[in-house]
């Protein structure tokens, strides 16, 4: 069927600048259509705006979005300025954004609005389209030189959604030599809409990403790619319209990935990564549709590099872990090509990523080889969140830390009491460091994590900021509060020695009070700690849900970008008590919607887990300078069958299991990225015989922990020269990295 090209076009430029009044937005109709009839709206079956424009020509904050644009109104009649309202709604639809910052003009194509779009449906006999130029913020403005409005009116083929600009098969009217380049708009032709779905008998569905292809760029042909100058996702969506906790992150985003072609199914992979990049996120908790703009891609950006022949560029619509989800309602694809092809920066790899991945491969067998040793016979492995977050594939916009400065970890053993052993070797490491006992670890470790005792160690030394010798006060001080008073002991058994309550009450305390040479917080302080410089600590806990206690759960102080972050509302006195509760000394404690106990039955020496977290949150390929693991004190020899510990009665077992360090210690020491930089210090008294160990005092027998400080000084005095070497790989920490 035959077809034509209906055009309305501005006969004078227009200006209009923003108000200073943050909420209003300025706007002038530019130019309009005669009133239109019947004809028109049954056979009208695409429309689109091109303009030659500008705004101020800079921006303070690229990021905070683009605020100069134009927008396509119905109008009732010709003399009329205000929109129709339709269902208590403005009949309007934003069409494009200037070109961000920018003082040249460029010609912009709007978005092609077809009958799949409301504008189209919604005229009625004798309305009239006004084309409306918009600005808003003191300092914005939007210079509308020339403009162009096209219809194409059936009674021929519709037009094809592949091609860039609405014509009949003829290209556009020839952009004029001053006009530095022409912006077009791919649009999204239907809503999309993904929702998370897990299984709790999978624990790695947990942490699945789901995604789903939303549209895609036509093909781009090798004499394009060249000329494209930058590519800008904008979006109208929401989440499931409610969060739990903002602190832990948004997880309803939309990624902009290189496809091979239209028909692939799956991002393009070069080198071992992905080639997709995170545009943006959905507002956070919002049940109703905001407009998002995301990241330019600009000519110097690696994606535009890497396109190939034949490639084209898609729009995927993300949500993960449970309970998220992302309801995209519109989207469009901005596309700026040049008249000339561009420089662009040339590709740079500076990483070794098949090296790095057979590290990085390596460290998780032995990190699964570890919650495979841990797990009884014929349950599934132990699992925590770090195993999903590290073995995920990687994505080209992966921060996997290469050039950045070398990271100092600190691992600390659970061990009830005898937690002191670890404190006074780390005093000795930080009198070496910087002739001063009191320099605070925080300021020279980048992470911390503790396991039970070594849990609430951390959480001392890294989130409250606490020197060594203050820490070892106050550790004295719970010890006595917690396990010396026999009359804090329970009247009967109700399965646990100790109440819960004194320990509680005492953490709580000790966390308000202004001693041990740390300001006072509120006893209820959250673990999140809003510094972004801080020191990060996480420690360890156990779902209590079987004898496996099959997940570990990190809880955190700050957020990581690759899990979940459970127990992000955690308090610090929550997370002290979770650590630390031990089976048979103390009661569970909730965590959210999970009963917690010790983390130490499942990784008393956290060395893996923490070296596994440093590579999901600051990268796999930053290089390590010092890993310190301190331990809590050698046992005698336990026998051990078949790489499973024997049969023991519950309570038996987790000792055994809570006083053990060595097997995670042996695993640590052969990952070739920490071999060289990696310090294990142990205390512990051979035996008159010298073949065994002697037995280390009991978990809560605080009254001989002088006997665990003696120990400890002895074994000092034989590893002066090794603990002295770990201080000079311990220089202080830059505040900003």
């Amino acid at each position: 069927m035959p077809a034509h090209i209906r055009t309305w076009s501005s006969s004078e430029a227009c200006r209009v600048e923003g108000c200073e009044d943050d909420g209003c937005v300025s706007s002038q109709i530019w130019f309009r259509t005669e009133p239109l009839d019947n004809t028109f709206i049954y056979r009208a079956a695409q429309l689109q705006l091109y303009t030659d424009s500008h705004d101020q020509g800079f921006v303070d904050d690229k990021d905070s979005g683009a605020w100069s644009w134009f927008e396509l109104v119905i109008l009732p009649d010709e003399k009329t300025d205000e929109p129709v309202i339709c269902d208590g709604k403005e009949l309007v639809w934003r069409s494009h954004s200037n070109r961000l910052g920018s003082k040249d003009n460029s010609r912009h194509f709007g978005i092609v609005f077809d009958r799949r779009q409301e504008i189209l449906d919604a005229l009625e006999p004798g309305n009239v389209i006004g084309v409306r130029v918009c600005a808003q913020f003191a300092g914005w403005y939007n210079q509308a030189v020339h403009g162009t409005l096209k219809a194409t009116v059936l009674d021929t083929d519709l037009f094809s959604p592949m091609n860039w600009t609405l014509s009949s098969g003829r290209p556009a009217e020839d952009i004029p030599e001053a006009i530095l380049s022409g912006v077009y708009t791919v649009t999204a032709a239907t809503r999309c809409d993904v929702t998370v779905e897990v299984s709790e008998d999978d624990l790695l569905s947990t942490s699945r990403v789901f995604s789903r292809v939303w549209f895609s760029s036509p093909i781009l042909e090798k004499d394009v790619i060249p000329r494209i100058e930058d590519v800008q996702l904008t979006t109208r969506g929401h989440d499931q319209g409610f969060v739990d906790d903002p602190n832990a992150g948004s997880w309803s985003w939309f990624d902009v990935a290189v496809f091979d072609s239209p028909k692939a199914t799956e991002p393009r992979v070069k080198d071992g990564r992905a080639l997709v990049w995170r545009s943006h996120n959905n507002e956070i908790g919002h049940k109703y549709s905001t407009d998002r703009q995301g990241v330019v891609f600009d000519r110097n950006h690696e994606m535009l590099s890497l396109l190939e022949d034949g490639n084209v560029i898609a729009v995927c619509v993300c949500a993960r872990f449970a309970g998220w989800s992302n309801h995209a309602e519109s989207g469009h694809l901005v596309v700026r090509i040049a008249n000339m092809p561009l420089q662009r920066r040339p590709e740079t790899l500076g990483i070794d990523y098949v090296k790095l991945q057979q590290e990085q491969i390596a460290s998780q067998e032995r990190l699964g080889a570890y919650l495979d040793y841990i797990t009884p016979q014929n349950q599934p492995p132990a699992y925590s969140d770090v195993v999903e977050s590290t073995a995920r594939p990687w994505r080209a916009d992966d921060d996997l830390g290469q050039g950045k400065p070398p990271l100092r970890l600190l691992s600390l053993d659970g061990g009830g009491v005898r937690g002191i052993s670890s404190l006074y070797i780390l005093q000795q490491v930080m009198e070496d460091i910087a002739g001063d006992k009191n320099a605070k670890p925080c300021e020279y470790f980048d992470m911390i994590a503790g396991t039970s005792t070594g849990g609430l160690i951390a959480l001392m030394l890294g989130r409250l900021r606490m020197s060594v010798p203050d820490c070892i006060r106050a550790y004295n001080d719970l010890a006595k509060q917690i396990f010396g008073d026999k009359s804090y002991m329970r009247l009967g058994w109700k399965g646990a020695f100790y109440d819960e309550n004194v320990f509680t009450k005492a953490l709580q305390d000790f966390i308000a009070s202004d001693k041990y040479g740390k300001p006072s917080y509120d006893k209820d302080s959250p673990m999140y700690d809003p510094d972004p410089n801080a020191c990060k600590v996480f420690v360890l806990a156990c779902r209590a849900k079987g004898v496996n206690n099959e997940s570990v759960l990190h809880l955190r102080t700050y957020k990581n970008p690759n899990t979940d972050n459970p127990g992000a509302q955690t308090k610090i006195w929550e997370a002290a008590r979770a650590t630390s509760a031990a089976p048979a000394y103390f009661l569970q404690q909730q965590i959210g919607e999970d009963s917690t106990v010790d983390g130490g039955i499942a990784a008393n020496n956290p060395i893996l887990l923490l070296i596994n977290e440093a590579d999901s949150f600051f990268g796999p390929a930053r290089l390590k300078q010092c890993v310190v693991s301190l331990g809590t004190g050698m046992k005698p020899n336990i026998s051990f069958g078949n790489g499973k510990v024997v049969a023991l009665r519950d309570y038996e077992m987790w000792l055994a299991l809570a006083t053990s360090g060595e097997w995670e210690h042996l695993l640590a020491k052969d990952d070739s990225r920490v071999k060289a930089c990696y310090y294990r210090f142990n205390a512990g008294k051979k035996t008159s015989k010298g073949d065994d160990w002697e037995k280390p005092i009991d978990l809560d027998k605080w009254n001989e922990m002088p006997k665990m400080i003696s120990w400890t000084v002895e074994y000092l005095e034989k590893e002066k020269q090794r603990v002295k070497e770990c201080a000079s790989r311990l220089p202080l920490r830059l505040k900003a990295q």
